[in-house]
This record gives structure tokens, sequence and C-alpha cells, in this order.
């Protein structure tokens, strides 16, 4: 969902989704397969090395397809450059 995200830069890639609608939802979804979604009015791309999110309403966290929780009110996450050893083919970074 954050097609400009890069493996070597240090910092977090977001993207965040305004109050949609489900029909504008199933419309910007097709988009986002192919990386168009980051222009729409409703998306706002940013880069950060912490974020913190609060929610007033639970909502469910999920980290590589794994559910963490279905009820957080609360998420921070921080970026640890250099935690994560990645090993990638030759040729595909």
């Amino acid at each position: 969902m954050t097609p400009d995200a890069r493996l070597d830069d240090g910092e977090l890639d977001v993207g965040i989704a305004g109050a949609i609608s489900r029909l504008r939802l199933l419309w910007l979804l097709p988009k986002a397969l192919f990386g168009k979604h980051t222009t729409d009015r409703a998306v706002t791309m940013l880069r950060c090395r912490r974020l913190h999110i609060r929610a007033d309403q639970p909502i469910p966290v999920h980290a590589d397809g794994e559910v963490l929780t279905a009820s957080a009110r609360q998420l921070e996450i921080t970026l640890e450059p250099g935690r994560l050893l990645v090993v990638v083919a030759p040729g595909r970074v």
C-alpha cells in the first residue's frame, strides 16, 4: 500500500485513508493494487521514524498478515534501523 517505500532509507512509509464510504473504498482498492491510490484526496501518504495512533473505538491491528489484536485503542510503532536482517535475491532491490 506504500509503493514508494524503500527497505534501506530508515523511514517507515504510512498510507492513511480518511473516513470514506464503502462504495468509495471499493472504488479505491483496485487503484491501490497498482499503486495509483497515493494521489487520491482521501489518502494521505507520509514518512516517519515513529508513529503513535490513538483511537476512540477499538481497532484491529495486523502485522504482515497476522492479527496482533482485535481491540487496540493505542498503538506506537518505532522504526529501529538495522534490527532486522532482510535477505533479498540479487537484482531484486
